[in-house]
Order: structure tokens, then C-alpha cells, then sequence
């Protein structure tokens, strides 16, 4: 080694003497972090320090070394040379650990900060300590405590007020009337704002005179002093929510504020922070023993538009102290009576309080609430229906939680972890959304349900006694000034509750695995290809009821579990699972199982994904993210993370909501959530609304479906329910991909880039289907508001109202089936199954019995799905199959639910019995690759194992090329499209790889390269999107047209009209593609190709224009249409064209023309006018026009009351067992099926009114037919919930479908009648418990009737 010149080594010298001055004058900033208390999301002090800290180090650009303390140091050697100490935590519990030395730390000039509630010390220590050390201090009687919503002013010309130009306003517990000494003079006012009764949210336990005194003047929140001994003090009384440190403004003053007590010069613009994104605002968050919720980013407008508090009087507080006077003195003076009774014998948990029995005749139907609750940190609220749930409104009004450390909280602050109930419970509400009024008397605070009701608290602390009352609510308890048959029986408990509790009637036993007697279906009853086999890989007790499944790289398969599945919600109070079963062997067969989480938070979740040692966990109303940190396949909340990386879904304990989480090949993650609707939040601050007119079918529902239905979402546009979309894995970047499914299970993408998805539905028109970007397929109508039968034309059939075929706009359906029930779905790609299986899609088809198979073939610019059975179980099996894989050793697994029916918002088999198959070749050994190189991750068969590959590899940059070309070498066409999405990221040789590729003679290749580049987010130049747009290939076109939708309206004109001129006849999802890229700029591409084509006359125009016409709807080719739509000329099919042209475009314009016609004596104008008046063209005077013409008139509708007769209490006909042993005579149940005719449509024949009955009874079985028909209240099919409308005047009520609920009320009554009622003469719209069908005692059935029916029925496909 040679030696370094003398001067060179002087320089190096002078160099880290420089360096090593410049470290030790480094202002040194200490935090002390408190202890974890309230609950998550508040008094995160431990998140708030770092997060402060963080920013001071990282992004400041100042000379500072912050460093976080948990608690009080264990020695004094943490504060040398500290410059500044700042203390958030509860009270004084980490300075009452040092009072000396936090007092020679303040002579000795170090600066002092206290936040929030660490500024509340006892009345002596804030004499004695506070008001020198940092001139106030927070005082019991004298300052205040409230929940507001602050616009913060900073003291002008003083440096907090650096950096500060925009209004800082924060919804925080931000105390005031702060106690300060008699000569504040020395005392900066440096954060004020000010009070107002509207601006007041929460007024709690420590409200006084000088609360109320306060309102309306500027209060002092943030406080500061120069003490004499050159240090500086400053108090905030901010920070209670942990949220707002995401604000801006609020992070901004507590970093000058910190800057400024460590004796610093704060910078003319303040100490810079970046803006914080939701990951780092859920960082370092304390532990409560269970996953933390998601803290989303503050938002201005949710706080502002939250509900004043009840005012709080000098009136109201005199009361409290006579009552609280008058308490103590009883308390004195005599033995208070303890209102809990004993527990009835023989129970196996004693409850803490037990009311008597109430009943809606009875004069006292509320009760007062006192209860010791022994310390306990768990909370059960139950509701017993004693053995009925006919009326049962229950109430717990008042209630209030007093916990150890003397602290209270009314119970509608605190979050339940889970509420089982008939319906659902709300918040100071009833049961059924209204008032709560008990006796008359209407109360603010409470919580509404209905028996049976189990409501779950885990409590952050212990809780020592629950206070208020508990009452039978008016509303189930009065009707029509009568009693009803209500009764119920509240009671409390601090552990879990008898299975028994709140259902008596109804008892089961505790859930025991070890009791159960486990099922499955024999190996025989399947028919699968003859070259490959069936086995069982793993059965109950290993599993309980199988939900979903994924597999890791290692073979193992993670499954969620559904023991408590809607109405057997608690049978398994732990909480549901998430379980690891393995095969160690290697024998074909999984001998290990265990429990890799259990969560009282897991209610059936229905769907999983295993990225790494990321498990994402589908659990409305989050996506929970457990990251198994250590990699022990066992989460431990000491060591492991827990995450809601998305928050805001609807349906818990619905089969319509959150599904499984599946990688793409691009690097993004799919999710996909059913009709119930969400409103939630992107990483990036992006909300997105989506909802429609539906919110049955039971479950819980976090927003009101309806109304969010129509809401416009950040990104510009409405998305109706359900939705599937990509994003970043840090929830950033999210896109909605498709909407307007009802409940699309689960949907699988390819390698090549392709979606494929499921939908469910009860009407005949199940599907599965490709699902190009941005496909709209029609469940609800476009603007969220309509349900499809509210639209469906005389004469369509159910699949194409259903999805709205004849409709612009929506996108071809793929493969509609009829009825079903479709869960899982995958696409193989490699692996152990012969190369011909290499490109098919499996589809699970639970009410079935199959799995459907198909081999997508590129049909123009979509894909052929030819169906064909590839694993099909025997009629009369329980084979429910809940979802499909494709393993890690590259056979196929299928999860069998194992039911006697599906659908009913019901599980039927006790044993909760559940099974996995492994579908292989015969023979098959199973072989996983030791290797966990990226390489072999992305080569693997299963998507989300290729996930980790793909991350690694894009990781490597330039270096990951001789990986990408060894993979495009490959001889498999899916292996090598996976290494094609990598190419841009390994810079300028990648990128002119793909793209070449662009050139490529195959247009699966073209097609392929331009989804890499674009998903990169590459630039195109015009010369290039020109020649794309014109590609021989339909599918390439297509593809150009998709991606422009977000263009700018310059790009459209220039490149959609190339695409559109090239549209192939009859390819509707090309047209729709187009109609998709050409929002916003309709006009003037229609302009353009009507100045191109120049036709003579409106008669010549051509099919292809027509149909380009009918999609873009420009508001200046309506005249041309009026004249097409009357021209005899032309065939009925084109003139019904133009007038369907006219009736979808949304302009006064069209609007007028279809009046005009209508006036005409034109009958189809006449409907289309009735159908958009309400909707999209209500704001053109269309209603008034409906009425001028005669057409509907509002004051002159005749309403006709329907109404379904009562189901008799006792039903004359035998039991179903006896019932069952007939033998049915098939040519007598058709005759006996005309009497279903005023409901059901039997071939041919009836009203589409109620489910379809075709294959109904070969699926869900004889047993399950008779039940229907004998109680069909018992379970009601999804989709068919009654509505009961209440006319306005007492003038009755309708029963039926309702098919909407704006103005006009539209419902549909036995027999398919229809009546449109005026808003103003409808009271209410309520939901039916008793189902719209008559029973088979109203029928008129005899037991021989309905053997002979079934028989009928069960032939019936």
C-alpha cells in the first residue's frame, strides 16, 4: 500500500477535526415518551416522539440530535449535554419521576416542553414547579378539557409564527383556561384560538364555569416564557389525536416551538418537514394487545361536519352538583341496593348484571344500569329474545364505563370490537335508525339493536363499573298504539358469554372442536379429466369451514376459517382463524397444522393472500395486513406488525364484500370488494366512494350504501358497487380497474396482464368474464342509483337487464351461465399438470357442485370463454367448493365448504366440517425447488409466490438484466411475459427491449410490451400511439384505447377517432373501449368522423356509425337521430337504435327531442321519458313535462294497497322428515307449480318476480326446497328482502320489491304489479322481516302436493 502524501493526510486531519467540532456542537434534544393509554389512536406518545424526532433529524437541515426516551431514563447520564428536554405523556407520570432533576435541568437554562396532557400536574405542583419552569400549567376545577375544532393563530412577529401562512385548523382535545400566575406578563401567548358552542364536539369529564366563560374569546393553547436562567419553557395542550401531526400546520408549530425552547434560531420559514403519507402517520404505534386500527389522514371537512355537543350549562352543572350532593348522602347514610341478580344455575359463565325479563305491555320498560365490573378489560353486552325476536328493541341508553384510574367514558365513545345482532346496532340511534324513545322520552346517548344481541368491548384498561340504563325501545315495543309481542332481558358480562345467552330458544352448544364428528365427500362421487386424480390433502379437524385459501413458496397452505359465520357469529368467541397446514412428509398429504392468528376481530373474513411474510387478511371493514416479522409462522403482537392498509369496506358478516387480495405479474395488488359498497382512503390521501341501492341481505354496513351511491370520488368520477381495483402494495396509486358487479368472489389475473373475475347473483345470469380496464358491467345503473330492475325493457330477458346489454356504456358480460354461486377462481399457468392445462381458467361454482374450466381464446378485442366441466361432484353430495389454487409443487388445490345448500345468509352443516383436494397427475410426487432465489420465486406456479420474485428482482436495477433474458427464453409463453414486466426497470437496455417488442410480428407480444411500458409509466410519442392506434390487431387497438381515458383531451381528438374508424362489426367491447377513452371529448371526436364519412343523408349512414353514435351520444347529432328514429325507411332495429341514442344522452337537448316525439303519440319516447325524468334528466323540467303531456301526473295516481297475508302461527302440514318419504309424482308437480306462477317464472310460464327455480332443488335439496315453501321467512334469498311501504293519510301499506326509493317510489308486488308512487304519498319505506312469498299453508299444498312439486322441480335445469 502506498503512503499518503503529508499534505494530502493534513487535509484528511483538518477534515475530521472539522467534522468532529461540528458533532459535539450539535444541539442536543431530548423526548421523554409516556406510557400507552386511552386507546389507539390517542395519546400515541411513544408514535408522536419518534415521528417529531424523525423530522428533526431527517428533515430539518438543522445541526440537532433528537433522541426518544421511553418513560423516565434510567439514569441521569441520558441528559448530558442536553439542551432541551420535551415531555408528552399522561399527567405527571414521567416527570413525577424526577421533579429534583427536571428542576436542576431548568436552572441549569435547559429549555422545557410539556404536551397535552402532560401539562395537567396536581393545583400544588403547577405553583411550585410548572408555572416557573414553563409559566402555566393545566388545573382540576379551573381549566377545561373539551374536544373542539381550533383554528390556530400564532404570535405575530415571534419565531413559532416562521413558516406559518395558511389557517391551521385541528380537531383536538384542546385544553383551556389554563392556570397561570397572577403577573402573566412574562407569559407568551403563542398559540391562541377561539371557542364557540358550534365548534365544540365532546365535553367531558372536567367541564366547568370557566368553560362556558370561555366561549367566544381567544384562548390561549399554546403558552411560552424566557426564564431568568437563559432557558425557555413552553406548554401545548395539543396532541391528543395522533392524526393531526399529519397536519401541516399543527406539525409545523410544534417543530418551531421545540427549535425554540432548545435555544435555537427558529428559520425564517420554519423547520422544515415533509408531508406525512399514512404509513409513516401508523408507525411505532403502542400495543394494545390486538391489531391497530388504521389511522387514516385527517380531513378538514369530516370534522367540521361532525355534530355539536349538548351544551353544557351553569344551569346543568348546578344540577350535577345537587344530584352529585344528594348521591353522596344516600351513599352516607344507607347500604346502596345492588341491582344485579344472581346467575341462573348450571350456566357456565355468571353474568355481572341480569335485568328482569321486559315486555312491551309492561308499565316499567326501563331499568337502571349499575354495575361492578371487577376490574375487567373485557365487555360483553347481551340481549336475550327469550325465545322470540319478534319486536325486540333493545336499548342501553346512558351508558357510561368508570375505569380504574377514576376516569369515565360514555360507551358510544368507545369502539365495540364486534356487535352480532338482527340487524344492526347503532350509535344514539334505534335499531331501526331512528330516535331513541323510550315511554315517550327521547335520549341523545345510547346504543340501539335488536335481540339477540351480543355486543364485544375490549377494553384498553380495567373498568371497575357500568352505569346508565337499559330500556325497550317505542319503536318495537308500540305499534299502531298497540303492544306488540316484544320481551327481552338485558344482562352484562365480563368474560365471554354461554353460546346460549342471548338466544335461549335457540341454544348450541359451546363450540368443541374435539365433539365434532367430521365429514367429507367420498373420492368417488367426482368426475374430473382421466388424466389426473383426486386426493384428499388435508380434512377437518385440521380445518373448520374453509373460506379461502393461499399457498407460500414453501408449499404450505394458509386458509381463513368462517366457524362464525352470520348466524353462528360467536360460536367461536376467540375469534375466527388463520391456520398453516403442511405437508412435512412429502407423502401427498398435510400432516401439520396450527394457528398462525386467532382474532376476535376475524368474523368469517372471506378472503387471504400470502405475500412473503406479508399474510393480508380480507376482514370488512379493513384489509389487515399481519406481517410475520420474525418469520415463525405464529404471530405475536410482542414481535409481529398488524395494519389495516385499507379501511371504509361494508359487509361484515356479508358475503358481498372484501375478497381475496391477488398479485399482478406488473408488481400491483388487486383487491375486490361486492356490492355493499366502501368509502376508504389511498395512502396518498385519494377517498374513493363507491355504492348503489342495495344494503340488505344482514351484515354490518360502516356507511350508508345509498347514499353513496352517486358520490363523486377524488379522482373525478362515480363507481357503482362492487368494484375491483390495483395498487401500489403501499395502498398508493389505487385505480379502479371495474365496476358495476354484484358480487364478484374473487377475480385472478395472468401473466400476460389479463383479468378474469366471477359474479354471483340469485337471478339466472351468473358470469364469468374478462374484465378489460375500466369496465362498467351494469348491476346498478351508471349513476348509482338504480337497481337493474328499475331499467329492464319489456322484453329483455334477466341477463341482459341484469347486466344491461342494450345499454352504452357497459361492457359484454363474457360467459352468463344462470344461476349459481361462484366463489373462487385461478389461472394456470405452469406446473405439474400436462402442457395442454397450461392457459386455463378455473371457476368454482358452489351452488353447482363444479368447477367450471374454460381455455380463453382472443376473440377480436376480447376473449371466447368456452365452458366445460373440469371437476364436478355427484347430485346429492355436500361439495360446496369455496376456492381453487394452484400450489407451490404446481398441483391444483381445491377448499370445499362442505354444506347441505348454499346462499340464505346461512351455514348448515354443524359439523363445520371442511376439506382440501389436491388435484394432480396421476402418480404425483410432489417436488418443491429448495431454492428461494428470484429466479425460481417468479418461475413459480403460483401467483402471489412470484410476487416476492418480482420485487427482488426489480430491486436489482441495471443488473437484472442476464436474469430477464434467461426468463424470456424460456419456452413458456406466461414464464416469459413475467420477466417482459421487468424490463423497464432495468433502465435504457430494457426499455429498448419492450420496445422492440412493440414491432413484434405477434400481436400478443405488441400487445404485452405496450402493458410493460405503460406500466411503467413510460412516454409514448405521437408517431408511435399513431401506429398502435391503427395495428392490424384488435386487441392492440383496443388496448391504446384504454389507456387514453385519462389523457388529455388534445391526445383524444388525435388518436380515438384512428381507433374507432377501425372498430370490427359487432365487437362491443371494442366500441366500449373507445367510449371509454373518449370521456370528455365525445363531441368533437363524433365531429370529426361525421366530417370524415360525410354522408348525404341520416338514412346512409352506415352500422359502423350508427353504433359509434349510440356510444359517444353527442348532444349535436340529435337532430340527425330524431330524424332516423321516424324515418320508415330504415329497419325497426335502427330506428330503435336512434331513439335509445337519444334517451342515453344527457343534455335538454335530447331531452326536448324525446318529449317532442313522445307528444307525438310516439309509445316507446312515452317510456323513455317516464325512465329519465328521475334520473339523469331531472334537472331538464322533465317532470313537469310528464305532466303537461299527460303522460304522469303526480296528484292523479291511483294507489292500490297490496299487502302479503300473515304466515299462520302453526302450519297444518307434517314435519319435513315425514314429507320427505312421499313419493313425488313429477307430472302432478307441474300442475301444482302453476299456483308459484304469481311469484316464480317456470318455463316459460309466471312472473320473474321472486328467485329462479331452475336447478334450485338439485342444489340445495329436497330438505331445503320443503323448508323454503313451508317458512319462507326463514331464509330469504339475496336480492328478494321485502320492502314495505306505509302510504302518506293512513291510507295503507304496499308489500313488494323496491325496485327505488327516490322520488317516484317505484315497487313491485306479487304478480310482477307495478306502481309508481309520488314520494309525497309515501310515510316510509321500511324493510320486511316475513319473506313476499306465501307459504304452502296459503298455497294450499298438501303434503303429497309438495313431494310431487319437488319431484317436478328436481328435474327442472
Amino acid at each position: 500500500m502506498k503512503t499518503a502524501p503529508k499534505l494530502l493526510l493534513a487535509v484528511l486531519f483538518s477534515a475530521l477535526t472539522f467534522s468532529a467540532t461540528l458533532a459535539a456542537e450539535k444541539t442536543k434534544i431530548l423526548f421523554l415518551a409516556g406510557p400507552r393509554s386511552h386507546a389507539s389512536g390517542d395519546h400515541e406518545f411513544n408514535a408522536g416522539c419518534r415521528l417529531l424526532a424523525k423530522a428533526l433529524n431527517e428533515q430539518s437541515g438543522l445541526d440537532v440530535e433528537a433522541s426518544v426516551i421511553n418513560g423516565w431514563p434510567k439514569d441521569d447520564s441520558a441528559f448530558e449535554g442536553v439542551d432541551a428536554v420535551i415531555i408528552y405523556s399522561d399527567s405527571t407520570k414521567v416527570v413525577g419521576q424526577g421533579w429534583e432533576k427536571t428542576d436542576e435541568l431548568a436552572k441549569a437554562g435547559v429549555g422545557l416542553m410539556f404536551m397535552h396532557y402532560a401539562v395537567h400536574p396536581s393545583k400544588e405542583q403547577g405553583e411550585k414547579y410548572f408555572q416557573p419552569w414553563i409559566g402555566g400549567a393545566f388545573e382540576t376545577g379551573w381549566s377545561v378539557n373539551p374536544h373542539w375544532v381550533a383554528d390556530l393563530k400564532t404570535l405575530p412577529d415571534h419565531p413559532i409564527s416562521n413558516g406559518v401562512t395558511d389557517l391551521i385548523r385541528a380537531y383536538d382535545e384542546f385544553y383551556y383556561s389554563m392556570r397561570f400566575p397572577e403577573d402573566r406578563s412574562q407569559v407568551l401567548d403563542l398559540v391562541t384560538a377561539t371557542p364557540s358552542k358550534e365548534r365544540l364536539k365532546r365535553i367531558i369529564n372536567l367541564w366547568n364555569e370557566n368553560g362556558i366563560k370561555g366561549i367566544g374569546k381567544p384562548q390561549t393553547l399554546m403558552w411560552g416564557i424566557e426564564r431568568e436562567d437563559g432557558g425557555r419553557g413552553v406548554g401545548f395542550t395539543g396532541g391528543h389525536y395522533h392524526r393531526n401531526w399529519a397536519i401541516d400546520g399543527f406539525r409545523q408549530i410544534a417543530l418551531n416551538a421545540i427549535v425554540w425552547v432548545a435555544g435555537m434560531d427558529v428559520p425564517a420559514d420554519g423547520v422544515p418537514s415533509k408531508p406525512l403519507i399514512e404509513d409513516e402517520l401508523n408507525e411505532n404505534l403502542d400495543d394494545y394487545g390486538k391489531p391497530n386500527p388504521r389511522i387514516p389522514l385527517p380531513k378538514v371537512v369530516e370534522f367540521m361536519a361532525m355534530e355539536p355537543a349538548p351544551f353544557v350549562t351553569m344551569e346543568d352543572l348546578k344540577k350535577r352538583e345537587e344530584e352529585k350532593k344528594a348521591k353522596d348522602a344516600k351513599k352516607k347514610n344507607q347500604k346502596k341496593k345492588a341491582p344485579q341478580k344472581a346467575a341462573k344455575p348450571g350456566t357456565k359463565t355468571a353474568a355481572a348484571y341480569e335485568s328482569p325479563v321486559m315486555k312491551s305491555g309492561a308499565k316499567d320498560r326501563i331499568v337502571a344500569l349499575d354495575v361492578d365490573l371487577k376490574k375487567s378489560k373485557e365487555l360483553y353486552l347481551v340481549v336475550s329474545n327469550e325465545g322470540s325476536t319478534s319486536h325486540d328493541w333493545a336499548d342501553w341508553l346512558d351508558t357510561v364505563v368508570e375505569f380504574e384510574d377514576g376516569t369515565k367514558m360514555p360507551l358510544t365513545e368507545l369502539e365495540w370490537g364486534s356487535a352480532n345482532s338482527t340487524g344492526e346496532t347503532r350509535k344514539n340511534k334505534n335499531y331501526d335508525n331512528k330516535k331513541l324513545i323510550v315511554g315517550g322520552k327521547e335520549f341523545a346517548n345510547g346504543i340501539g339493536t335488536h335481540a339477540p344481541s351480543v355486543i364485544h368491548y375490549k377494553l384498553t384498561k380495567a373498568a371497575v363499573r357500568l352505569t346508565g340504563k337499559v330500556a325497550l325501545d317505542d319503536g318495537g315495543a308500540i305499534r299502531g298504539g298497540k303492544s306488540t309481542p316484544a320481551e327481552v332481558r338485558f344482562m352484562v358480562y365480563t368474560t365471554a358469554p354461554p353460546s346460549d345467552a342471548a338466544s335461549p330458544a335457540a341454544a348450541t352448544a359451546d363450540f368443541d372442536p374435539s365433539s365434532l364428528e367430521p365429514q367429507k365427500v367420498s373420492l368417488e362421487h367426482f368426475v374430473l379429466p382421466d388424466d389426473l386424480e383426486i386426493s384428499v390433502w388435508a380434512t377437518t379437524p385440521m380445518l373448520f369451514n374453509p373460506t379461502n385459501m393461499d399457498t407460500d413458496s414453501e408449499g404450505r397452505i394458509w386458509v381463513t376459517e368462517g366457524v362464525n359465520y352470520r348466524r353462528h357469529a360467536g360460536r367461536r368467541p376467540e375469534g375466527d382463524r388463520v391456520v398453516i397446514l403442511e405437508d412435512t412428509n412429502g407423502d401427498g398429504k398435510a400432516d401439520s397444522t396450527h394457528t398462525f392468528v386467532q382474532d376476535s376481530e376475524l368474523e368469517a373474513p372471506l378472503g387471504i393472500a400470502v405475500m412473503d411474510n406479508q399474510i393480508i387478511v380480507s376482514q370488512p371493514p379493513s384489509l389487515i395486513v399481519y406481517t410475520d416479522v420474525n418469520r415463525d409462522l405464529k404471530f405475536d403482537p410482542a414481535v409481529d406488525t398488524r395494519r389495516d392498509l385499507l379501511t371504509g369496506f361494508n359487509g361484515r358478516q356479508h358475503d358481498h364484500s372484501l375478497h381475496a387480495v391477488t398479485a399482478g405479474p406488473n408488481g400491483k395488488w388487486y383487491i375486490n370488494q361486492g356490492n355493499t359498497g366502501a368509502q376508504f382512503t389511498s395512502a396518498d390521501g385519494k377517498t374513493f366512494s363507491i355504492g348503489g341501492p342495495y344494503q340488505g341481505g344482514g351484515g354490518k354496513f360502516y356507511h350508508n350504501n345509498y347514499d353513496l351511491g352517486g358520490m363523486v370520488s377524488d379522482n373525478g368520477r362515480v363507481w357503482t358497487g362492487g368494484f375491483a381495483a390495483r395498487m401500489n402494495r403501499d395502498a398508493t396509486d389505487l385505480t379502479i380497474i371495474g365496476h358495476g358487479f354484484r358480487n364478484s368472489y374473487e377475480h385472478t389475473v395472468t401473466s400476460l396482464g389479463d383479468v378474469f373475475q366471477n359474479d354471483n347473483d340469485d337471478p339466472p345470469a351468473c358470469r364469468v368474464s374478462w374484465m378489460m380496464e375500466g369496465a362498467f358491467f351494469g348491476f346498478f345503473s351508471r349513476d348509482g342509483k338504480r337497481t337493474w330492475q328499475a331499467d329492464q325493457r319489456p322484453g329483455q330477458t334477466i341477463p341482459e337487464a341484469h347486466w344491461r346489454q342494450d345499454s352504452p356504456g357497459t361492457t359484454p358480460p363474457g360467459d352468463v351461465y344462470g344461476s349459481g354461486s361462484p366463489t373462487g377462481i385461478t389461472f394456470y399457468e405452469n406446473g405439474a399438470l400436462p402442457e395442454k392445462y397450461n392457459g386455463m381458467l378455473l371457476s368454482c361454482e358452489a351452488r353447482g357442485q363444479v368447477i367450471f374450466g374454460y381455455h380463453p381464446k382472443p376473440e377480436g378485442s376480447t376473449f371466447a370463454l368456452e365452458r366445460f366441466d373440469f371437476l364436478k361432484a355427484n347430485p346429492g353430495t355436500l361439495f360446496r367448493p369455496s376456492d381453487v389454487l394452484v400450489g407451490a409443487d404446481g398441483a391444483l388445490y381445491v377448499s370445499d365448504w362442505f354444506d347441505p345448500g348454499v346462499g340464505g345468509h346461512a351455514d348448515r352443516d354443524e359439523s363445520v366440517s371442511g376439506t382440501i383436494y389436491r388435484i394432480a397427475p396421476k402418480e404425483f410426487k410432489p417436488a418443491i425447488s429448495k431454492k428461494r432465489d428470484p429466479i425460481t420465486l417468479l418461475s413459480s406456479p403460483s401467483p402471489n409466490v412470484r410476487d416476492a420474485g418480482f420485487v427482488a428482482l426489480k430491486a436489482k436495477g441495471k443488473d437484472l438484466i442476464p436474469d430477464v433474458m434467461s426468463l424470456l427464453e424460456n419456452s413458456n409463453k406466461f414464464v416469459q411475459a413475467r420477466a417482459a414486466w421487468l424490463l423497464p426497470f432495468a433502465g435504457e437496455s430494457g426499455i429498448s427491449i419492450a420496445t422492440a417488442m412493440l414491432s413484434d410480428e405477434d400481436a400478443a407480444n405488441r400487445l404485452l410490451a405496450y402493458r410493460v411500458l405503460r406500466n411503467a409509466e413510460h412516454k409514448f410519442d405521437d408517431a408511435t400511439l399513431t401506429k398502435l392506434a391503427a395495428d392490424k390487431s384488435a386487441a392492440v387497438r383496443r388496448e391504446i384505447a384504454v389507456s387514453l381515458r385519462y389523457a388529455p383531451i388534445e391526445k383524444k381528438v388525435l388518436f380515438v377517432p384512428i381507433v374507432l374508424d377501425k372498430m370490427p362489426q359487432d365487437d362491443r367491447t371494442y366500441l366500449e373501449a373507445c367510449g371509454l377513452a373518449a370521456e370528455g371529448a365525445e363531441a368533437e371526436i363524433w365531429d370529426i368522423l361525421n366530417k370524415k364519412y360525410s354522408y348525404k343523408s341520416t338514412s346512409s349512414w352506415s352500422d359502423h356509425f350508427a353504433w359509434i353514435t349510440w356510444r359517444l351520444q353527442p348532444e349535436a347529432a340529435i337532430p340527425a337521430l330524431v330524424k332516423r328514429a321516424r324515418d320508415i325507411s330504415l329497419t325497426p332495429e335502427h330506428r330503435d337504435l336512434a331513439l335509445d341514442t337519444i334517451a342515453f344522452t344527457r343534455s335538454k337537448t335530447a331531452a326536448d327531442a324525446m318529449a317532442e316525439m313522445a307528444t307525438g303519440g310516439d309509445i316507446a319516447a312515452k317510456r323513455w321519458l317516464l325512465a329519465r325524468a328521475w334520473g339523469e334528466w331531472s334537472e331538464f323540467g322533465m317532470k313537469e313535462k310528464l305532466k303537461e303531456l299527460g303522460i304522469y301526473n303526480p296528484d292523479n295516481v291511483t294507489i292500490t294497497p297490496m299487502t302479503i297475508p300473515k304466515v299462520p302461527k302453526e302450519s297444518s302440514l307434517p314435519a319435513i322428515s315425514e314429507i320427505v318419504k312421499l313419493t313425488g309424482d313429477a307430472q302432478n308437480g307441474e300442475v301444482q307449480a302453476a299456483r308459484c306462477y304469481a311469484c316464480h317464472k317456470i318455463n316459460g310460464n309466471g312472473v320473474a318476480y321472486g328467485p329462479d327455480l331452475r336447478g334450485w332443488v338439485a342444489d340445495q335439496g329436497i330438505e331445503q326446497f320443503l323448508r323454503a315453501v313451508i317458512d319462507p321467512s326463514a331464509e330469504i334469498a339475496h336480492g328478494f328482502t321485502g320492502a314495505s311501504v306505509k302510504l302518506a293519510n293512513d291510507a295503507g301499506y304496499i308489500h313488494g320489491l323496491a325496485i327505488s326509493q327516490t322520488d317516484p317510489v317505484i315497487i313491485q308486488s306479487m304478480g310482477g304489479i307495478t306502481q309508481i308512487l309520488p314520494k309525497k304519498k309515501v310515510e316510509k319505506v321500511g324493510k320486511m322481516k316475513a319473506s313476499l312469498m306465501l307459504s304452502a299453508d296459503q298455497l294450499g299444498l298438501t303434503a303429497q302436493d309438495l313431494a310431487d312439486l319437488a319431484a317436478f322441480l328436481k328435474d327442472l335445469k
